[in-house]
């Protein structure tokens, strides 16, 4: 029997939803890192089997480090311009803001990581 994948706990998965989202909104900011981040739609798909408690579709992103800090520095410039012009719409700032979290907990999990360097190196 095949064990289940908790994708809650896998920041290197995000939804389809989150990554279109992401392109969405750095197209016309970035159209390049938004290509990137939408061709992790043409990647790794978590199997549904694999799943638990969801049907939507998730990937594995396998963006480098350096891609994923400049997805989330897109979305804070992003998030500071809709402020600084009071957007009305209030629910942009509340996707920019999830998707900032899901972004960072990704950049994060990269870091933990990380392997430290090996003392025999100093």
């Amino acid at each position: 029997m095949k064990q289940q994948l908790d994708i809650n706990a896998r920041p290197d998965v995000l939804s389809r939803g989150a990554l279109e989202l992401t392109f969405k909104l750095l197209r016309h900011y970035n159209a390049q890192l938004a290509l990137d981040v939408r061709n992790q739609l043409q990647g790794e798909k978590v199997l549904p089997n694999l799943c638990s408690s969801t049907k939507a579709d998730h990937f594995f992103v396998t963006l480098s480090a350096q891609s994923i800090g400049k997805v989330v520095a897109a979305l804070t410039q992003l998030g500071e311009e809709a402020l600084v012009n009071r957007e009305s719409d209030s629910g942009r700032l509340l996707v920019i803001r999830s998707l900032m979290k899901e972004w960072m907990e990704l950049a994060e999990w990269l870091i933990m990581r990380v392997d430290s360097p090996s003392p025999a190196l100093h």
